[in-house]
């Protein structure tokens, strides 16, 4: 949750106020005045109510361990769950301190950041530009390092255990499965529990997506997961290039030496993220079309230049006996997607006379591959 996500620094032999240092302490200038100092608000008055019902939680958990001695003096369970309720009592006091922190520091940068924007709001010089703006990335900073230092720390093992919370799969555990074949994937992901294989599937989507030796099911979850993300992350994207552009149209006529090359850099940016968009959309629209049977077993955006990449199967492919695999041409792009997996293309109808003609099982299987041009 930054304030600011441009660089200023003055070019060597640019002047004052052109530039691309000047344009950039422009631009700076412009996000901070768009700056919304309440939602910090918002996001710190959640932080400090969370504080207070964890310290109503904790006089609760006081009062429960009270009840069980005098109910459950003895037995053998009894060691255990005062063993459980003590770690409770003990992640319920940690969290306390760290929310109360970050709910402080939430307000303080809200009430800096709307200093900072009356600022903004003034007619300042390049100079002075750079100086404010070098004091929102000092405020960033110091809230980010707040935050990191009050990161909530993790339940403590013993309730893990006991309450089965033991879910955290590390990133680093997950990458190494990418150097395994895929029985030995699949080995892996069956010795995980469903609590850890939902929390590698959150979290690490982008290495299980592709990752053969997982389920296709599993696969097909993690990769709508990235289209959605993928999705959401280009379409706020594009909503920021539109509103910066917006912006800039009419300073660009008062001075289209400067700011006419920044619209077209900005304009092009613009037609790669929508052909992004579009490109994600289509492969939506292709997997709402062909309804459950249809699983995502790879996606790609690409990069608005290059081609994206998506596999879709027209069946599960783990309870295929036999699998027929198209592969377009490199004319191709992710916007074809719905008309590939057509199952009324000529290649589809092929495969499914071949396939009963052998009178063994219809095909269950059309995986669409979308290829970078050129490759």
């Amino acid at each position: 949750m930054s304030t600011l996500t441009y660089a200023t620094r003055r070019e060597p032999g640019s002047t004052d106020e052109q530039g691309p240092a000047a344009w950039a302490s422009l631009a700076g200038v412009q996000r901070l005045r768009d700056a919304r100092p309440d939602d910090w608000h918002r996001a710190a008055a959640a932080w400090s109510t969370l504080a207070e019902q964890l310290t109503r939680l904790h006089e609760r958990i006081d009062g429960s361990a009270t009840e069980l001695d005098a109910a459950w003096a003895a037995g053998s369970g009894t060691g255990a769950a005062r063993a459980c309720v003590a770690a409770q009592r003990i992640a319920v006091r940690d969290a306390q301190s760290p929310a109360r922190q970050i709910a402080a520091a939430l307000t303080e940068h809200g009430y800096a950041l709307a200093a900072l924007r009356r600022l903004a709001h003034q007619d300042l010089p390049h100079t002075e530009r750079v100086l404010l703006l070098a004091q929102v990335r000092a405020l960033d900073e110091r809230t980010r390092a707040t935050l990191l230092a009050n990161r909530p720390p993790p339940a403590p093992a013993v309730l893990r255990e006991r309450v089965g919370l033991r879910t955290d799969v590390a990133r680093a555990v997950v990458q190494a499965q990418t150097s395994l074949s895929p029985q030995q994937v699949r080995a892996w992901w069956d010795s995980l529990t469903q609590a850890q294989r939902d929390r590698v599937l959150a979290d690490d989507a982008d290495v299980v997506g592709w990752l053969d030796g997982i389920p296709a099911v599993d696969r097909d979850r993690a990769n709508r997961t990235l289209l959605a993300a993928g999705l959401d992350r280009l379409s706020a994207a594009e909503a920021d290039l539109v509103h910066m552009l917006d912006r800039l149209r009419l300073p660009a006529i008062l001075a289209p030496t400067l700011l006419l090359p920044v619209l077209g850099v900005l304009e092009l940016r613009l037609a790669r993220v929508r052909a992004q968009v579009a490109g994600l959309q289509a492969v939506r629209t292709c997997l709402e079309r062909l309804g459950p049977r249809a699983l995502l077993l790879g996606i790609d955006p690409g990069t608005g230049v290059s081609d994206g990449r998506a596999i879709v199967a027209l069946s599960d492919p783990d309870h295929a006996r036999h699998t027929a695999v198209l592969v377009p041409g490199v004319d191709t792009d992710l916007g074809d997607t719905p008309g590939e997996l057509d199952p009324d293309r000529p290649s589809a109808r092929r495969c499914r006379r071949a396939d009963s003609g052998a009178g063994r099982c219809e095909p269950r299987l059309l995986a669409g591959l979308r290829r970078a041009t050129g490759h």
